[in-house]
This record gives structure tokens, C-alpha cells and sequence, in this order.
């Protein structure tokens, strides 16, 4: 598929937007991990920062966590007219759980 862009529309970067700028590099995706305590670190290897999340998160469960604040992230770039509340019920459920 041809687009006239491909950068990223969540952010001011000016940045192609692939699935690590996406989940890891986006300045939006940082905040969201910033609102449940995780900072994402530089690295070119996207499996070590996954890894240091698993060492930010300290639960048996910090899968789960992963992959739903992926699915926010996600979700909010599919529609991001909904990105406040979509957030807040995210956040919410990572917090709860």
C-alpha cells in the first residue's frame, strides 16, 4: 500500500513509523509507560527493553501488563480521538489488576 506519508501522527518527531517507534520511541507511547512507572530505556535491541521492563515491573503477571499497555498504545493510534479515555480505562486496569 502507498501512502503519502508514513511517519508517525501520534508525535512530533517526524520519525517512520515502525512497531518499535511505535511501542518504544514515540513520544506518546513514553508517556503511557511513564503513567504506570516504567521508563524506557535507549537501546538498539528491542528485547533488552522489554527485559527491563520485566525488571521495572517485579511481578509474576508483568506480561500481562506488557501487553495490555501495548494494546493501549495500539488502540489510541488506531483512534486517537478516543486516546484520553481509552488511557484512563487502561491505566485503570493495570493499576487494579
Amino acid at each position: 500500500m502507498h501512502l503519502l506519508s508514513y511517519n508517525c501522527v501520534l508525535c512530533d518527531l517526524n520519525t517512520e513509523e515502525t512497531v518499535q517507534h511505535l511501542f518504544l520511541e514515540c513520544d506518546m507511547a513514553r508517556s503511557y509507560w511513564g503513567l504506570i512507572g516504567l521508563t524506557v530505556i535507549s537501546s538498539p535491541d528491542v528485547l533488552h527493553r522489554f527485559k527491563s521492563f520485566k525488571i521495572q515491573i517485579k511481578t509474576p503477571f508483568f506480561m500481562k501488563i506488557i501487553l495490555i499497555m501495548c494494546w493501549c498504545i495500539l488502540t489510541t493510534r488506531m483512534t486517537p480521538s478516543t486516546e484520553v479515555s481509552l488511557l484512563a480505562v487502561c491505566v485503570g486496569w493495570t493499576f487494579s489488576s
